[in-house]
């Protein structure tokens, strides 16, 4: 099965707002190995169908790299991380920021997840459902989304991708905002 000329056009629109976006994020953290990391979760879902990404996540291609970037992050660019309001602070994020052993989530709604690494095809396979598998490589400015990726988006197909994965908050989470569980 190929792409209609209709997702095609759909899949252009939103790898140029993706585009667009990451840009905007090079610009402000200008320091970041970007060439090292790559963009997937919600965000490409949520543009694909027509709404504003929740945040952000960008992941980096091995460990070496997201240390870099965490280190980066809390020392240049501290004052763009998310502050935790001071009623939580005592078991959450670190020095008053959401700073956790899973990411550092800034002002602007990127979230640079500090947890995993890898390459994209493997650790993808970590993920709980199928809309959340999509990623664009920064380096190759290119949008990798295969027909049953899309068709789960553009569906609000809610599939599962690792079994081991799931959580009934998240799926409960993706219900509310229309998504159909398979």
């Amino acid at each position: 099965m190929m792409f209609s000329d209709e997702l095609k056009t759909k899949i252009v629109k939103a790898k140029q707002s993706i585009q667009s976006t990451v840009g905007v994020f090079q610009i402000k953290y200008s320091v970041l190995p970007w060439n090292d990391m790559y963009l997937t979760g919600g965000a490409i879902a949520s543009i694909l169908q027509g709404e504003k990404p929740y945040d952000w996540d960008f992941y980096c291609k091995d460990s070496d790299t997201s240390e870099r970037v965490s280190d980066i992050l809390k020392n240049r660019y501290i004052d763009s991380v998310v502050g935790v309001p001071e009623k939580y602070q005592s078991f959450i994020g670190e020095k008053g920021k959401m700073i956790t052993a899973q990411a550092i989530t800034m002002e602007d709604a990127a979230q640079f997840i500090t947890c995993m690494s890898g390459k994209p095809e493997e650790l993808k396979k970590s993920f709980d459902y199928v809309h959340c598998t999509p990623h664009y490589d920064i380096l190759e400015g290119k949008l990798y989304i295969s027909e049953k990726q899309l068709d789960a988006i553009v569906n609000k197909k809610l599939v599962t991708n690792n079994y081991g994965a799931l959580k009934l908050w998240r799926q409960d989470k993706f219900e509310k905002r229309g998504y159909k569980t398979i």
